[in-house]
């Protein structure tokens, strides 16, 4: 490594290690907000500690690639004014020598940030959760996954309708079970208080079924009986209504190919999918766009300045981001352009930038 990238890594990774230490103290100041209504639930001091302690890592992603660009604009424009740049470019070392550093680190942190959502992320989110709701507003965990009129489609003609379930004793309750042949013929309708999971197999409790043959309706009231015909298992139900953030990319996938081949709508998840990957290349694509800004505005406008058009531009991929991932799941932008489309964009402006740099 040259004592060139040496220093410019140096500079540019110590003041994004302070930037993301300002962002994370700020966040939980303004965040600190919450701290009323979790005393009005009686909250234990440990579980508050616990639930900001849990949501670092989260503000960690969320903040970094702004601290990335921030630090780009900061560490080159400080290069600029000190007229260290001339200074190395009289020495016949190109510009983009210098900028080299700033971008491998950008690229190891936007691989280190995928491994980063990967496998912290969700996990952090789910505490995160599972401590505001079940540890301090006392409500029921997440495990009860509540619904209104849920539906499942299952294997072999069977389709579920069923209120909620609750994953920790494989308890459905206020279920309707159809069962329909080849011909979409309803061969069965099964409505009962309760589907519980014993044993390897299911048990309708406080049923009514009716059976549909040839001959007319036959209805049976069951008290409580075993239903071996029944392929789905209990994690079979366990995955509707799952979170994207609480999954990492392996989970999501596997979870849009299950609901996919259930007939079911997944463009929204598939744009939660996409954007898994492309969020994490953001703080590279700052570097493309906030580098060549602040070589040229450092020139004549100041640091002011082009630390205030960075934040600017910033502020616009934002907003350009949520729009563009708005109609993603609205269906009205293909999930990958929703993902990818605005990095896209803003990669090309700082190409052209850099392209207008080297002239």
């Amino acid at each position: 490594m040259s004592i060139i990238t040496k220093y410019v890594t140096k500079e540019f990774l110590k003041l994004l290690g302070w930037l993301l230490l300002v962002f994370i103290c700020v966040y939980l100041i303004v965040d600190f907000s919450r701290i009323k209504g979790f005393l009005e639930h009686n909250a234990l001091l440990a579980d508050i500690v616990g639930y900001y302690l849990f949501k670092i890592p989260l503000i960690l992603f969320q903040t970094l690639p702004v601290a990335v660009l921030i630090a780009t604009v900061f560490t080159l424009g400080a290069m600029t004014k000190n007229s260290e740049i001339t200074a190395l470019k009289s020495c016949g070392i190109n510009v983009f020598r210098v900028i080299l550093p700033v971008l491998s680190a950008a690229f190891i942190i936007s691989l280190f940030t995928f491994v980063f959502n990967e496998y912290i992320i969700p996990y952090t989110n789910k505490q995160v959760e599972h401590i505001k709701r079940v540890k301090i507003q006392k409500k029921k965990p997440r495990g009860v996954i509540e619904s209104n009129d849920a539906w499942f489609r299952g294997e072999a003609g069977v389709f579920y309708n069923f209120e909620f379930i609750n994953p920790q004793t494989d308890l459905l309750k206020k279920v309707v079970i159809y069962k329909f042949d080849d011909n979409f013929r309803l061969l069965y309708r099964i409505d009962a208080g309760e589907l519980k999971w014993e044993k390897g197999k299911w048990y309708i409790k406080q049923a009514i079924m009716r059976t549909f043959t040839a001959n007319g309706m036959k209805i049976e009231q069951i008290d409580i009986k075993p239903l071996p015909q029944i392929k789905e298992t209990p994690n079979s139900f366990k995955e509707l209504n799952k979170d994207p953030q609480t999954m990492n990319y392996q989970e999501l996938s596997q979870y849009i190919k299950k609901l996919e081949s259930q007939g079911y709508m997944v463009k929204p998840y598939l744009v939660d999918l996409y954007g898994k990957v492309s969020f994490c290349f953001i703080s590279l694509i700052m570097v493309i766009i906030g580098a060549p800004v602040s070589l040229r505005l450092n020139r004549s406008g100041g640091k002011a300045i082009g630390f205030g058009l960075s934040i600017i531009l910033g502020f616009v991929f934002w907003l350009l981001l949520a729009m563009s991932l708005a109609l993603g799941h609205a269906g009205v932008l293909p999930p990958i352009i929703a993902a990818w489309g605005v990095n896209i964009l803003f990669g090309a402006v700082g190409i052209y930038l850099f392209i207008k740099i080297a002239k």
